[in-house]
């Protein structure tokens, strides 16, 4: 019976860690997606980098960080079991041909974001992290 437990709980462990990795579907179906109007605008950081949240269609967002090469996502805000993620999604700048920062195919990347009132910080998720665990 204990090694049965240990099984499922050594899945759970194992299915919770897979939202670190990229993936090429998103991570939210419509009824997860929320909008915050708090995020939109210009934020910059404490090592003053500066990202950009403007509205882009009914309930998502472009995300644009301003650093020596500028990023452009696609965000969502979403709300899976009460906890707030954004999912990013790299989008080219203009009509370069644009190699994505983080991969060579555009994957869909989990945030989990906090949204204050004159803040807000989210962190993306390690996926080398991840990788590190698997090879012990």
């Amino acid at each position: 019976m204990q090694n049965i437990l240990k099984i499922f709980v050594f899945l759970g462990i194992a299915l919770a860690l897979t939202a670190c990795a990229p993936s090429l579907h998103p991570f939210f179906t419509d009824k997860d997606v929320v909008f915050n109007e708090a995020l939109l605008g210009v934020w910059i950081d404490d090592d003053g980098g500066t990202c950009k949240f403007t509205k882009s269609g009914d309930d998502h967002y472009e995300l644009l960080v301003m650093d020596e090469k500028p990023v452009r996502f696609e965000a969502r805000l979403i709300d899976l079991g009460g906890v707030t993620f954004l999912d990013l999604h790299p989008k080219p700048l203009g009509n370069e041909s644009d190699l994505y920062p983080e991969s060579f195919v555009p994957a869909h990347r989990l945030a989990p974001v906090t949204i204050g009132k004159d803040s807000f910080s989210f962190a993306m998720m390690d996926g080398g992290w991840l990788k590190s665990l698997s090879d012990r």
